[in-house]
């Protein structure tokens, strides 16, 4: 498989940022298989089927079953199937995907995408082996010749949204919520009538009212249009009067929803390296159960097959070679015994400590101070430097009087305007104090600078931008590019003002 990609991420509004990502797979060399013992010369075609090859003579079909004898579609009847598994299929998928992620003030984190998916194979690998996928890859004439159509795994719209909210600086909840559109299927026949060996022919969509219908057929195919899902009748009817194509139908779209609570304590020296978290999964199948109880189930949270049998063959006309067909009124239904697999509702606790030295706390320890909990603890040290983190600009441009080289009128304006600044850095630093005294003493780095603080980041870079902004204004173009990089051009917060110190996010 060849996978190419290409992704942007850029900055929306306040918090939140924007990702586009397109990625691309080409598969060669696919797994194929072909009867080799099948004679696909036909013997006769159905004239009322489009002209559906059989590959037996109608001598070998039973009148009132319908049932096909397969050796006579064999090349030494001797022998059955004879597969033969190769590499010569092709897949083909594309995928355009987009997503909006951010935090709110709360210190909720947000991710919300969206996926436009497009999947084409010549064959979707199934179960049952060789058997499973020559069985599965449907036919309207030869089985061994293989036509490109959508995947099984084809799913064209996904819509993702997760929600971590912390409840506390210990306990943190999330959601997942996911909405699936249907998987393609096939409107096929309940029985081999091509005489290939498996139950994988397609069905003929018989048009209601059409010269030659059977008009039991026709009466069947009408009480089907009146009570299908819009999706499965515009298919049917998009292709009256010709065999369906593979994977030409589509099933419903599929919920699902997952919770997941993480505690991780600061106390017995813990230091967060223990996550106990409780976790659910299919809850939407849960709900289900809940509300309708087991015998009168929605489906939710099911991996949802509808029914793909269109006509059951009820015999065989031999004067006019033609199938007898009942229309399985439950065509495209999802209930009872359509559902496929029904995953279990569970809830899980697990238990996950990390061993090792944690580098992010190790790092800020040496920068901050602060031991091992207590009052001494990394909250203590953070909370104690944090002033660090919003410098005043008018300030910094004093101490580098000697290399701008600017005159006392403006040293004496910079000094106003640092003593009037600094009493804004210093509410900003306050306040921040605050915050991370709140996260107790052994804080989560990733949550405490990359959702506590990151808005008073984001309020200290715009101050800052504005600073700099006015104190251009006081210096010549020759001072100004004397200003020493590191003031002019910030890259981020950090310890000691400088470039970010690697805690702050370039702003």
């Amino acid at each position: 498989a060849w996978r190419g990609s290409l992704g942007l991420s850029r900055r929306l509004f306040g918090r939140f940022f924007g990702n586009l990502d397109v990625a691309m797979t080409e598969g060669v060399q696919q797994l194929s298989v072909r009867d080799l013992n099948l004679n696909t010369t036909p013997r006769f075609t159905l004239a009322g089927e489009g002209g559906r090859p059989v590959f037996v003579d109608p001598s070998l079909i039973i009148p009132t079953t319908g049932a096909v004898a397969v050796q006579g579609s064999r090349v030494d009847p001797r022998f059955g199937q004879v597969f033969q598994a190769a590499s010569e299929n092709r897949s083909r998928s594309r995928q355009l995907s987009a997503s909006i992620t951010g935090f709110t003030s709360r210190g909720a984190i947000l991710n919300f995408s969206y996926t436009l998916a497009s999947a084409r194979d010549q064959a979707s690998a199934g179960f049952g082996g060789v058997q499973g996928v020559f069985s599965g890859t449907t036919t309207a004439a030869d089985p061994n010749r293989q036509e490109w159509a959508a995947s099984f795994f084809d799913r064209r719209h996904v819509i993702v949204g997760t929600v971590t909210h912390p409840l506390t600086s210990s306990f943190e909840i999330t959601t997942i919520a996911r909405f699936t559109s249907g998987a393609p299927f096939s409107p096929l026949v309940g029985a081999d009538i091509n005489g290939d060996g498996a139950r994988n022919d397609r069905a003929f969509i018989f048009r209601p009212g059409d010269a030659g219908v059977d008009p039991a057929i026709s009466a069947g195919m009408q009480r089907i249009l009146a009570s299908v899902p819009g999706s499965v009748e515009r298919c049917l009817t998009s292709q009256f009067g010709r065999i369906a194509g593979r994977n030409s139908c589509r099933g419903p779209w599929q919920p699902s929803l997952d919770l997941q609570l993480n505690w991780r304590p600061t106390a017995f020296n813990l230091d967060r390296r223990l996550t106990v978290s409780l976790v659910t999964a299919n809850l939407v199948g849960g709900l289900d159960q809940l509300l309708h109880g087991t015998n009168n189930l929605r489906g939710w949270g099911a991996v949802v097959v509808p029914d793909q049998t269109l006509l059951f063959v009820r015999g065989f006309d031999p004067a006019t070679n033609r199938f007898r067909y009942e229309v399985n009124e439950r065509f495209g239904a999802v209930r009872g015994n359509a559902v496929g697999i029904r995953l279990p509702f569970q809830v899980g606790l697990n238990l996950r400590y990390t061993i090792g030295p944690d580098q992010t706390r190790d790092r800020l320890r040496q920068v901050f101070g602060g031991g091992q909990g207590g009052r001494g603890g990394l909250g203590a040290g953070i909370a104690a430097g944090v002033g660090r983190f919003f410098p005043n600009t008018y300030r910094q441009l004093l101490e580098a009087r000697d290399s701008i080289g600017y005159d006392d009128k403006v040293a004496a304006r910079l000094q106003g305007l640092a003593d009037s600044l600094q009493v804004e850095v210093d509410s900003l630093a306050e306040a921040a104090r605050k915050v991370v005294e709140k996260e107790g003493s052994n804080p989560d780095p990733a949550v405490l600078f990359g959702v506590r603080l990151r808005p008073f980041f984001e309020k200290g870079g715009q101050l800052r931008q504005q600073v700099l902004k006015h104190a251009q204004e006081l210096f010549t173009k020759e001072q100004w590019e004397r200003v020493p990089a590191r003031i002019r051009s910030p890259q981020g917060f950090g310890p000691g003002g400088g470039g970010g110190g690697g805690f702050g996010r370039p702003l």
